[in-house]
């Protein structure tokens, strides 16, 4: 059928190409590849989002999404506390973030020639946060950062992160301010600390 005569060799020619075409687009769909889709370019990047029981995908193919569940709150009971103490002593003055990573706070130079080097400074930063990062309610600029300490600061690994954290932002002049977990906090006491940062 598709061999090539004499006669007939453009039409033979022309099948067999069709023949090859139609192989290579089944192929490509076999790898998820749509030709007709605008989305086949970046097809990998979405591939792991369209798959609900996340057992697809090379990174996540041992991911089962159900063992996830919702956090009841981002911030611990004790964190809530100080959070709606600290929402009064500053009112409208500026805008409250909480749990914001260094890596969002503070960026690497972009003049570092060497990637690696740029590499290990951002690993310092990437999993690192504050318990709260004080804007400027119009530019989100930092103003400065609140730590709220309670024992568990005094473990080794614990102090060594803190240590990192207060070298960090000396270094850069942005206020880092440590407060003790209390039972109770009192806004003038709050604001004795916080005022002059919020001018």
């Amino acid at each position: 059928m598709f061999g090539i005569s004499t006669g007939d060799s453009t039409i033979d020619t022309i099948l067999i190409i069709g023949v090859f075409l139609f192989i290579i687009m089944i192929v490509l769909r076999m790898l998820g590849f749509d030709p007709g889709s605008r989305r086949s370019r970046n097809n990998r990047k979405y591939r792991d989002n369209d798959n609900n029981n996340g057992t697809n995908g090379r990174k996540n193919r041992n991911i089962d999404y159900r063992n996830f569940d919702i956090q009841e709150s981002i911030l611990t009971n004790p964190e809530l506390y100080f959070y709606k103490t600290l929402e009064k002593c500053i009112g409208n003055r500026a805008v409250i973030l909480a749990k914001v990573r260094l890596a969002d706070i503070f960026k690497v130079s972009e003049e570092i020639p060497n990637s690696g080097v740029w590499v290990t400074h951002f690993n310092t930063i990437k999993s690192k946060h504050v318990d709260f990062l004080i804007c400027d309610s119009r530019t989100y600029a930092p103003k400065f950062a609140i730590e709220l300490d309670d024992s568990s600061h005094n473990r080794k690994r614990n102090k060594e992160s803190d240590d990192f954290k207060n070298n960090l932002f000396n270094a850069k002049g942005l206020p880092l301010v440590r407060i003790a977990r209390e039972n109770r906090y009192y806004e003038e006491e709050i604001n004795k600390r916080i005022d002059k940062y919020l001018e």
